[in-house]
């Protein structure tokens, strides 16, 4: 029960270093080869998630995420999370077609899955309903 209780403590840190952009600190707690997929896009390391990261944030300036719901086994944390955000500026995640702001909001719950090895995350998937994502960030 302990590591459950210490996977589900991590992801949480992990969240909130990721929300308040302290970069420098979100990168130590991944592994050596970590490796995002973020359900949009391709796999990313610690360092293209960063800047993956910014390029959200600077898109998304007003956004608010809220875990719901965290469960854990011997090495892997899976959370529901609930983003909410305003497309006010250019979104690049470097997929060759950066998306001009809308001015719309965005309100998307996903699955968040962390693996961890020796208390460092390995594998960082998300889970989304990007057809929903896209169709909220399209033009009227």
């Amino acid at each position: 029960m302990k590591v459950k209780h210490d996977l589900i403590q991590r992801y949480r840190h992990i969240e909130r270093l990721w929300v308040s952009q302290r970069w420098e600190d979100w990168v130590e707690t991944t592994a050596p080869g970590y490796l995002f997929t973020p359900g949009l896009g391709p796999d990313r390391d610690a360092h293209a998630t960063v800047a993956w990261s910014r390029a959200l944030f600077q898109a998304f300036p007003d956004i608010t995420q809220t875990v719901q719901h965290v469960v854990a086994d011997a090495t892997t944390a899976a959370g529901v999370t609930r983003f909410r955000a305003t497309h006010t500026r250019t979104l690049d995640l470097g997929l060759g077609v950066p998306l001009m702001a809308t001015g719309r909001a965005v309100d998307l719950v996903y699955v968040k899955l962390l693996d961890f090895d020796d208390g460092l995350v390995v594998r960082d998937r998300q889970v989304m309903d990007t057809v929903a994502l896209l169709r909220a960030l399209s033009a009227p």
